[in-house]
């Protein structure tokens, strides 16, 4: 029995190196309530060692990076496996740029050197949110 477009669409989107979420952590506005595994442990292990407290946790974005809200103010990003070092230079880079007067995303001046099943955690200022416009066409 051939695919339909559907069915065909559907396959080639969960290969084995996406990561697809269980329903249940959906609420009505597509917004995650719950950190999937292993986002959850590797967030809590991390605060733990930066001493920062988890409060109002939420997932910002799931992509190249996990980006995670860990209390207001306060973002963690979670990269891939194997980007230690990637990992690391964006927070020396960012420093140098703040430390140049250039307006930058700032790292938070806590231990950013935790690797966690080989994920590094960086910790981050949450920026304001803010909704782009549209210009009047």
């Amino acid at each position: 029995m051939p695919r339909t477009r559907r069915q065909h669409r559907r396959t080639r989107r969960t290969g084995p190196s996406r990561q697809r979420l269980p329903r249940t952590h959906l609420e009505p506005g597509g917004r995650l309530t719950t950190v999937p595994a292993p986002f959850g442990h590797i967030l809590t292990t991390a605060a733990r060692g930066a001493s920062i407290v988890l409060r109002d946790v939420a997932i910002v974005r799931i992509g190249e990076n996990a980006v995670l809200r860990a209390r207001p103010g306060v973002i963690a990003r979670i990269s891939r496996p194997g980007q230690n070092s990637a990992a690391a230079r964006e927070v020396e880079v960012s420093r140098w740029l703040a430390e140049q007067g250039i307006p930058v995303v700032r790292p938070l001046a806590v231990d950013q050197h935790a690797v966690l099943e080989g994920r590094a955690v960086t910790w981050w200022e949450e920026l304001p949110n803010t909704v782009p416009t549209r210009s009047p066409t």
